[in-house]
């Protein structure tokens, strides 16, 4: 049998940080896949991408409790921070600028206050979200049943005669030159066989034998239900056709959304600066998310949007609960006075 060689696709290493968080999410993918695959095949894989971001927003609530609570008290500060601002004006003196910054710390650490406490939630969602993109990127490797998929189509074209006159062909252009894969070799062909679209499939269907063509048509149809999500591939980058880049328009209106809900809790600027970072935050990031998303995987755009829906709730409850909380707390020191 002749062995063709051809660089392989599957993806550079990760880092030392991304690789234990990939492996960790890949089983939990994997169990909400086998739960959403339970009652439906279609849009499985799209319904488990949902559950997976739902259930890291619900592990990092205490966090978003510990964060919306440093924003409240950083909003009550704020008469205390301008009176220090105004103490020392527009003094760009290097010492000068030193005092106002111990002091201002000062006042933070008596109060037990982060002023970035904010931030944290978001730092710790991006490694997950790296981890999420490897994972679109190798679905097959993470969750089972679509592997087994994978598996059985390359199972069946290993048995086609010539089918090296077929692949060739379509895999070349597609890899680098760094890495060898012999596609002889079913777990090599899979690695292939995943980086194929829609179009590639049907080049290839049409040159293949016919009673091949009809045994793998039914097995690609299953494989489609499960990677689409609503019509859309979650294992291709959303780009800019319909209806794929409706992931880049939700992932940039409900990052919006949520940048206008936290500017609102915000104290007022009192400065350009904070203006214009104000500014940047609310209209900025958004458009920013929107032009990211276009190039990653439409899978990595749905955690994105289920993500930041999550977060709008989030904020809309936290601050009913705060502003609650601190009525009644306003409540009871005017009947001690």
């Amino acid at each position: 049998m002749q062995i063709y060689m051809l660089a392989n696709m599957i993806a550079k290493e990760q880092s030392a940080i991304i690789r234990p968080i990939s492996i960790a999410l890949g089983y939990i993918m994997d169990f909400f896949f086998n739960l959403a695959y339970f009652f439906t095949e279609p849009n499985s894989l799209g319904i488990s991408v949902i559950l997976l971001t739902i259930a890291a927003r619900a592990l990092m609530l205490p966090l978003a409790f510990k964060s919306q609570k440093s924003m409240v008290a950083m909003k009550k500060l704020q008469p205390e921070i301008d009176k220090i601002k105004k103490k020392y004006g527009d003094n760009k003196d290097p010492e000068i600028q030193q005092k106002m910054n111990r002091e201002m710390q000062n006042l933070y650490s008596a109060n037990k206050v982060n002023p970035f406490g904010g931030c944290l939630p978001l730092l710790i969602q991006m490694p997950i979200f790296f981890a999420l993109n490897y994972m679109m990127q190798q679905t097959y490797l993470f969750v089972r049943k679509l592997g087994d998929v994978y598996y059985a189509l390359a199972d069946v074209i290993l048995s086609i005669p010539d089918r090296f006159n077929y692949l060739v062909p379509i895999i070349t252009p597609k890899v680098p030159k760094d890495m060898e894969l012999d596609i002889s070799v079913a777990s090599d062909l899979v690695k292939a066989l995943n980086r194929f679209t829609g179009n590639d499939w049907s080049v290839f269907l049409s040159k293949i034998p016919q009673s091949f063509a009809g045994t793998i048509e039914p097995m690609l149809a299953r494989k489609e239900s499960i990677e689409f999500f609503l019509g859309i591939n979650l294992k291709e980058f959303a780009g800019t056709a319909f209806p794929g880049i409706l992931i880049p328009v939700l992932a940039a209106g409900t990052t919006f959304l949520s940048s206008w809900l936290m500017n609102r809790q915000q104290p007022p600027a009192d400065n350009q600066q904070a203006k214009t970072m104000q500014t940047v935050m609310t209209y900025g990031m958004p458009i920013f998310i929107g032009f990211t998303t276009i190039n990653f995987y439409a899978g990595v755009g749905l955690y994105w949007i289920t993500s930041t829906v999550f977060q709008i709730f989030q904020q809309m409850f936290l601050t009913k609960f705060y502003e609650n909380k601190s009525g009644e707390k306003n409540k009871k020191d005017e009947i001690v006075q």
